[in-house]
């Protein structure tokens, strides 16, 4: 959709005093900055788990079970890629071996999920069945 929108543009120097007379603001700005950094630092260390682990936590992330039903995650395995920093082809081998432990099945456009206690027993990095 196309709104109207403004924009201010302030300078470094304009954003300190007014931070300085307002502590709310400081706050703010201090929150902003420490979000920031949590996700830099949790990107970080998403980058050194191996793709199975990651690609197992995104879908965790994504699927909402419903009772007596199959969890279904619309997902495509290059949004998954995306999602988790690595390629589609690094992505599609990760879910061939989730689907080969019988964790998941792939549909066109969509990831069913088998067993939720094995999918995240392998997000938080313990083997199936370990």
């Amino acid at each position: 959709a196309v709104t109207d929108t403004r924009l201010a543009m302030l300078s470094f120097s304009s954003l300190r005093g007014m931070a300085s007379r307002h502590p709310q603001l400081s706050w703010a700005i201090a929150e902003e900055i420490a979000g920031w950094a949590a996700t830099a630092v949790w990107a970080l260390a998403q980058g050194t788990e191996p793709v199975r682990v990651r690609v197992a936590r995104h879908l965790l992330e994504l699927c909402r079970p419903a009772p007596g039903t199959t969890t279904v995650v619309p997902i495509t395995h290059q949004h998954l890629a995306d999602a988790v920093g690595t390629s589609r082809e690094v992505v599609t081998r990760a879910l061939r071996e989730l689907r080969e432990l019988g964790v998941l099945a792939t549909r066109s456009g969509e990831v069913v999920i088998l067993s939720r206690v094995e999918l995240a027993r392998i997000a938080a990095g313990r083997r199936l069945g370990g």
